[in-house]
């Protein structure tokens, strides 16, 4: 399963502390499957992709670089509403999750 976001749909996410939670958001753009996405995530709700057309996304990865465990949220903005599609209350120091639109593991 994916998160099919349509033109204007926001990628959003936050974590406790900023720049400690790197992200990589892979998918297909229209038809092509590239690296939507990729950073630190913010300590307030940011934006870390803005959807052009039709976007499918297949993965989010994240990996806490920080030497304690910190919260992480992840959210889609339809324009109207924002929902949370991931909510991590204690992700490990050194350890990555891994989110594919259904299943959320976690090493």
């Amino acid at each position: 399963m994916a998160i099919i976001l349509t033109n204007g749909n926001l990628l959003e996410g936050d974590a406790g502390v900023a720049s400690k939670i790197d992200y990589v958001v892979s998918g297909l753009d229209g038809t092509t499957l590239i690296r939507l996405a990729s950073g630190q995530l913010a300590a307030a709700k940011a934006t870390l992709y803005t959807a052009v057309g039709t976007d499918t996304i297949s993965s989010i990865t994240l990996f806490n670089t920080h030497t304690v465990a910190m919260a992480v949220n992840l959210y889609v903005q339809d324009g109207t509403a924002s929902r949370q599609v991931v909510g991590i209350d204690s992700l490990g120091a050194g350890y990555h999750a891994q989110f594919d639109g259904n299943k959320l593991t976690i090493e």
